[in-house]
């Protein structure tokens, strides 16, 4: 049964529309009903249902096979925003009888390594915040300086020198939109397009998704909360999408404005929240269930990591911990493992192999001891500090002589091409290593790798490995170092694909970003703690993204979207100072306690 405000939204049918949405307050529901609607009012209508993760098409998909007949199913297509727009290029490389490959993931990163290699004046986190921002806009924009400028055009040319030319994400947005205006490249000819959590858009997916309503005929609907945008820092829109909607195409304006999810006492404390940030769409706050029991408790620690250990030492159902950094996340698991507490790592690009270093060693494990893909040296080289010509020249080489694995390497041939030590000993050793991998003593063959490699990391990178190491060696199964390897390529495989699902019976960790779309029993957002949530602002090397109160309010929505993952307990922990997003949010609704575990007055 669907509610006044649902129903309006599942009858949307002759024009374009933008849908504002609570979370939980069932949008995915209305979704499907809509579609219904719609394939039921017109036997020749088509629909493409947009959505950003391939786990939320996933299920979409699942959702609608089960209110759809098999003949509807056939005209309505689900897919990630990311995958409409590569299923649009391949059919316009493969017309033009041109090869390309996407530059996405670790891909992507180690070009970055490349580009940091060659001009030292920025860091790795400099560099990718530079290409994101001038990669963001659908025409190029004036640079800020000339060294911004050197970044993207050292970019352009790695990208295009590759064996076949790569393209990341942003870069083929920017090709598909030209194309388009060029009339090379029709727009989809789908009559609705449906756009799940459409806050999160950036310039060039609503360019892409506009010209479908201005070149195409196609009906844009958005159905999403502004109040749940995170990604202004890689370019999504928020609020401002809402506005494009209304001002490029007259949209009509829904809410759904009744949650299905949070107990009435979180919900409310949620609202005490975001009612702060000024730039966004008012709507109200209306919980469904008035008799929903919930709770808020907000716990002082002393040792955030050490404390929310020993609460959930016995483990927990439904319970998810959120942390503001990956580092927290990558602690409390750290912690969880060495008190055996049963756990799952959500969104594991997040977790252990985010850091470049450990993913590097990971692509070296996988590549030369399961000897597949070679391309991974690439960036394992980039990684040991390679020159920018001679990772060109190994590109050339293993695309030119077709090689595909390391073991196919002439490596007497390449000792003379002038590489570096680093590169050689990895090159010379390659054979042996991949011999004493069917070892059983698993320590012995990582132990010459590291060795080897070592020299030439930091400190702190050295760090990184070694760690991670040890997790190759005691934490994954396999009678030999060539088994371990074999689980690490499997783990590899799942980050890459996206496929891991959460499991319910154990305690889930997860960045409070990646909790985004989900939902728990039982929450506990840690160290909500001054000058932690909110973040501090890290200066921008982007003069034009350094906006104080465009930041506060950032956080505040993560900070938002956190709480609301809460269906009917909500905990908090702070160390020594609260942030100011407790002191400032609704304090009648929780439950204090001290340092000792003793409810007091909130002080």
């Amino acid at each position: 049964m669907l509610l006044p405000k649902q129903k309006a939204v599942s009858q949307i049918k002759s024009n374009h529309s933008g849908v504002c949405a609570l979370p939980g307050s069932g949008k995915t529901y209305v979704n499907t009903e809509l579609c219904l609607n719609l394939l039921n009012d017109n036997v020749n209508c088509s629909i493409l249902n947009i959505t950003f993760t391939r786990t939320a098409a996933a299920e979409m998909n699942k959702r609608l096979s089960q209110k759809l007949t098999e003949s509807q199913m056939k005209r309505v297509k689900v897919s990630t925003i990311d995958s409409a727009m590569v299923a649009m290029a391949k059919a316009y490389f493969k017309y033009i009888q041109a090869p390309y490959k996407l530059l996405i993931g670790g891909s992507y990163f180690f070009v970055v390594l490349r580009i940091v290699n060659e001009i030292n004046d920025f860091t790795v986190e400099e560099v990718m915040e530079i290409l994101d921002y001038y990669l963001s806009f659908p025409k190029l924009i004036q640079f800020e300086n000339e060294s911004h400028k050197a970044v993207l055009d050292l970019y352009r040319k790695i990208i295009s020198n590759t064996h076949p030319q790569s393209f990341d994400l942003k870069s083929l947005a920017k090709l598909l939109i030209s194309k388009m205006e060029e009339g090379q490249i029709r727009p989809y000819a789908y009559d609705y397009i449906i756009i799940d959590e459409y806050q999160d858009t950036g310039q060039l997916q609503y360019q892409w998704l506009k010209l479908h309503g201005v070149i195409g005929t196609s009906k844009i609907i958005g159905i999403g909360d502004d109040d749940q945008s995170l990604y202004r820092f890689t370019g999504s829109l928020g609020y401002d999408n809402f506005l494009n909607l209304k001002k490029d195409f007259n949209a009509d304006e829904y809410t759904l404005d009744t949650c299905f999810r949070c107990a009435p006492k979180i919900l409310k404390y949620a609202e005490s929240i975001i009612t702060k940030n000024k730039h966004r769409v008012h709507k109200e706050f209306n919980a469904f269930d008035a008799a929903k029991a919930g709770v808020i408790n907000i716990y002082e620690q002393n040792g955030i990591i050490e404390s929310v250990t020993a609460k959930l030492a016995s483990g927990a159902k439904n319970t998810a911990i959120l942390c503001r950094t990956n580092q927290q996340a990558n602690d409390i698991e750290v912690a969880f493992g060495n008190e055996g507490i049963a756990y799952q790592r959500l969104n594991a690009k997040g977790g252990l192999l985010s850091d470049y270093n450990v993913l590097a060693y990971a692509k070296l494990l996988i590549s030369v001891i399961l000897d597949k893909d070679v391309t991974n040296l690439i960036d394992v080289f980039a990684w040991q500090g390679e020159s920018e010509k001679n990772l060109v020249f190994l590109e050339r080489y293993f695309s030119q002589r077709k090689l595909f694995k390391p073991s196919q390497l002439d490596i007497s041939e390449l000792n003379k091409q002038g590489l570096s030590t680093s590169t050689n000993t990895i090159l010379n050793n390659m054979q042996t290593w991949r011999k004493n991998a069917d070892d059983e003593n698993v320590f012995k063959t990582q132990k010459a790798i590291i060795t080897a490699i070592e020299y030439r990391m930091t400190k702190f990178a050295s760090k990184r490995v070694r760690s991670f190491s040890d997790f190759v060696t005691k934490r994954l199964s396999g009678r030999t170092f060539k088994n371990r390897v074999e689980a690490l390529d499997k783990i590899h495989q799942q980050i890459k694909n996206d496929t891991a699902e959460i499991n319910r019976e154990v305690i889930t960790i997860a960045t409070m970003h990646a909790s985004k779309g989900l939902e728990w029993d039982s929450v506990w957002i840690i160290d909500v703690t001054h000058e932690n949530i909110p973040l501090i602002e890290k200066e921008s090397i982007i003069h034009a993204k350094n906006d104080s109160m465009a930041h506060l309010e950032d956080e505040r929505r993560l900070y938002y979207v956190a709480v609301t993952r809460a269906e009917r307990e909500l905990n908090l922990t702070f160390e020594n100072e609260m942030s100011q997003f407790i002191t400032d949010s609704d304090l009648s609704l929780v439950q204090f306690y001290d340092i000792n575990g003793t409810r007091v007055p909130i002080p």
